[in-house]
C-alpha cells in the first residue's frame, strides 16, 4: 500500500536549539509557533524558506512552557494565554513585527482566558479577573478587554462563576452555554449591548439541560 506522504523534512533538529513547539498557527503566509530553546519561551515563525525566526520579550525565560490556550488571529493579530505563574495578565497579542504585548485589562488581572471566539469587530473570551471567578470578556483589539456581565455572582475563590463555555458565533451574537445559578447549565447569547440573556430554560429548573457541541448550520 502506497504512503499518503510524499516527503517530509526536519525544519531544525530538537538537539541544535528549539524544543516544544506548540500553539501552531498561520499569520500573513508564515507559521508562528510558541517553543523554547537556551533564551526560555518566545514566539517564533517560520516562512517556509529560512531558518525559524524567534521573536524575544515574551517575558518568560524560564526553561518550561507554562499553561498556554489555543491562539487566534484576530484584526491580523496573533491572541493567546500563556500563564507565566504571575500575578498580573496572563492575556498576549502577537502581530508578526512588533514584540509580543501584554494586555492589561482595566481591572488589572485577567487569567485563564481561553475559548477566544471572534464576532464581527469583537473578540470573546472566557476569562478571570480573581473576582468575579469565569465570566464572558469580550475585547476590540482597542480598548482594555472587560468583562461583559457578571453572569453567576460570586466569590472567585470559591468557585463560583457562570463558566461561560461552547463559544458561538451566530450573526453579530455570541451564543454559549453558561450557569446563573438559577436555571441550570442553559443556552445564552450576548449582541454586543444589551445584557446577556438566557435563550430558554431548556431543562425547568435548577438542573442543567447538557447542551453540547453548539455548531452553526444555516444561519441557525
Amino acid at each position: 500500500m502506497a504512503s499518503s506522504v510524499i516527503s517530509a523534512q526536519e525544519i531544525i533538529r530538537v538537539s541544535d536549539r528549539l524544543f516544544e513547539p506548540k500553539c501552531l498557527i498561520t499569520l500573513n503566509n508564515k507559521l508562528v509557533f510558541l517553543a523554547r530553546d537556551t533564551a526560555g519561551v518566545n514566539f517564533w515563525q517560520y516562512d517556509g524558506i529560512n531558518p525559524p525566526v524567534r521573536y524575544p520579550d515574551l517575558n518568560h525565560t524560564d526553561f518550561e512552557i507554562p499553561y498556554l490556550s489555543d491562539p487566534i488571529v484576530f484584526k491580523n493579530k496573533i491572541y493567546i494565554s500563556l500563564d507565566g505563574g504571575q500575578e498580573g495578565s496572563d492575556l498576549w497579542r502577537f502581530d508578526g513585527i512588533n514584540p509580543p504585548e501584554e494586555i492589561i485589562a482595566l481591572s488589572g488581572y485577567i487569567s485563564n482566558a481561553h475559548s477566544f471566539t471572534v464576532v464581527g469587530n469583537n473578540l470573546y473570551f472566557n476569562a478571570n479577573d480573581n473576582v468575579h471567578g469565569q465570566e464572558l470578556w469580550i475585547a476590540d483589539d482597542i480598548n482594555p478587554p472587560r468583562m461583559v456581565a457578571d453572569i453567576l455572582s460570586g466569590d472567585s475563590e470559591q468557585g463560583i462563576n457562570s463558566n461561560p463555555y461552547f463559544l458561538t458565533a451566530l450573526g453579530n451574537k455570541i451564543c454559549f452555554v453558561a450557569e446563573d445559578g438559577v436555571h441550570g447549565n442553559e443556552l445564552w447569547e450576548h449582541d454586543g449591548i444589551n445584557p446577556p440573556r438566557l435563550v430558554g430554560d431548556i431543562y425547568a429548573g435548577g438542573d442543567d439541560s447538557y447542551i453540547s457541541n453548539l455548531t452553526l448550520y444555516n444561519n441557525k
